[in-house]
């Protein structure tokens, strides 16, 4: 649109260049609304270009860097911080993985219920349900190293 270079070669005062600066910056910053909300009614890109002006390339590439600034932000489901997206990646859901943990635990019933599964403890004999994995085979860390501790002592 405007080129900041063209005021920089002129023989102006430092005055004389913020305002124009000042009057480009805000030309500018018009173009991109009406840009926008040409193409919220419905507009192509040709005809927002007819209709404002603006060169094709200019509109499209106003129009995109548009669209990435809005998908680009998500709100945490926890704490409900703002927080950059990547563009092309999975939508993230949580800021954090402390906010993911915390956000699972205290919404168990939002799990997948398919993956629960009953089970019998190989060392204390205990049914209990475990999340995720088929092949879990002691109820907690104790009794695993209970186990570890037996298999070591027979040798």
């Amino acid at each position: 649109m405007y080129n900041y270079r063209y005021i920089e070669n002129k023989q102006l005062t430092n005055e004389e260049k913020k305002f124009l600066k000042k009057v480009f910056d805000r030309t500018i910053k018009e173009y991109k609304e009406t840009i926008i909300k040409l193409k919220e009614k419905g507009l192509g890109y040709k005809a927002i270009s007819r209709e404002t002006g603006v060169s094709l390339g200019t509109v499209k590439t106003t129009i995109r860097r548009e669209e990435i600034k809005k998908e680009s932000t998500g709100t945490c489901k926890c704490c409900g911080m703002n927080f950059k997206q990547t563009p092309g990646h999975r939508q993230k859901t949580f800021c954090s993985d402390n906010c993911r943990m915390k956000w699972w635990n205290s919404h168990p019933e939002e799990r997948n219920k398919k993956a629960y599964f009953d089970f019998i403890c190989l060392s204390c004999g205990r049914t209990f349900k475990g999340y995720g994995k088929k092949e879990r085979k002691y109820c907690c860390k104790e009794c695993y190293e209970k186990s570890r501790k037996k298999v070591k002592s027979n040798d």
